[in-house]
């Protein structure tokens, strides 16, 4: 009887070790609902950076992209995005987010882009691009941002999913062996002249 017991007793310990360490693996995804962020917030939040997320007017320039003239530009811009994930680094006034928009494609399919920002005065002081995925639909795309955005706070090397490294499974299209992201232009570069023209045509084509 008292080896039944003590058998017991070791089953439920291990059953709450393991719990335990299940509960210690699982991490937030940092999804807007999660978040609880308002549907003000989140506007207000896109509506902040749109210019840079956004495509370009055609008549811009990477430094007359601000200006008010292209006001109604924007404003259609920002119908195009949705705020999926966010995260505020409070150390460091750094602003977290996925934001993704539908893409050319026969199937419903989105894409996403991660990022963060730095507001001073209400002024975007830094602000860059992380990553943007390849076009998936909603189901694939979620738990996949899920993934890299929660790898990229926490500050992991995210080049084992780029394109040249992921095997047959999509993940991030940029940046990749050829595009880069410069944050003084806050814009997608390439070392292959034109290689973000197909992407770019694709935005003036929705």
């Amino acid at each position: 009887m008292n080896h039944q017991n003590h058998l017991k007793t070791l089953i439920l310990v291990f059953s709450a070790l393991v719990i335990g360490l299940s509960s210690c693996n699982q991490t937030t995804n940092y999804r807007i609902e999660e978040a609880q962020l308002s549907q003000e917030k989140q506007t207000e939040t896109i509506k902040g950076i749109i210019r840079y997320l956004g495509k370009m007017p055609d008549k811009a320039t990477p430094s007359s992209r601000t200006s008010e003239i292209f006001d109604t530009h924007y404003e259609k811009e920002l119908k195009k995005y949705k705020l999926t994930h966010y995260y505020l680094d409070k150390q460091n006034n750094r602003q977290y987010f996925v934001c993704i928009r539908r893409a050319p494609s026969i199937k419903e399919k989105f894409v996403a882009t991660a990022g963060y920002f730095v507001l001073e005065d209400n002024t975007i002081v830094d602000y860059e691009e992380s990553f943007r995925t390849w076009k998936m639909e909603m189901d694939e795309l979620l738990p996949k941002v899920d993934l890299l955005f929660g790898k990229y706070l926490k500050g992991y090397d995210l080049s084992m999913y780029y394109p040249e490294n992921s095997g047959d499974e999509d993940y991030i299209e940029f940046p990749n062996s050829e595009s880069f992201y410069v944050k003084e232009e806050r814009a997608w570069k390439s070392t292959r002249e034109n290689v973000m023209e197909e992407y770019h045509q694709q935005l003036r084509d929705l």
